[in-house]
């Protein structure tokens, strides 16, 4: 009896130890860059893309959505009907995020460099580039225009 309970007692924690290790070789996801938009915030997630979190509820924020980004989401800004996200060497990405739930790319710009951040105003997207025509600002800029809206 006291074999059988050895036994009972070592397959516990054998079997607590790989379900507790069972994700130890996972990345977290990591969080570069937020921009909030009403009741969303918009999280540029690296490697993962573009992260929406549902945030009425500060004790329990939700990620409603995950958006894989061709590059790695470095920086978000949202505006209106749509989110941008710097995508370092794959330029700026543009989502139509109309239903938070289920955005959609709907544009790409490339950039000269890498894409690290972004702010947009009227028709026209900021671009922190890292390699940028104007060495002495640091900015790239794009005329970005919606010929559906």
């Amino acid at each position: 009896m006291r074999t059988l309970f050895g036994v009972l007692i070592c397959s516990a924690l054998c079997l607590g130890w790989v379900v507790a290790s069972a994700g130890a070789g996972e990345r977290p996801p990591e969080g570069l860059d937020v921009y909030v938009l009403g009741q969303h915030a918009y999280v540029a997630a690296g490697k993962d893309g573009l992260f929406v979190v549902d945030i009425r509820s500060q004790a329990d924020l939700g990620r409603i959505a995950t958006v894989p980004t061709p590059g790695e989401a470095k920086g978000a800004f949202a505006a209106g009907s749509f989110a941008y996200v710097a995508a370092g060497a794959a330029g700026l990405h543009i989502l139509d995020i109309r239903n938070p739930a289920s955005p959609l790319i709907v544009g790409s710009v490339d950039t000269p460099g890498d894409a690290r951040d972004v702010y947009v105003f009227s028709d026209y997207a900021l671009v922190a580039d890292g390699i940028v025509r104007d060495a002495a600002t640091g900015v790239w800029c794009a005329l970005i225009h919606f010929p559906w809206i």
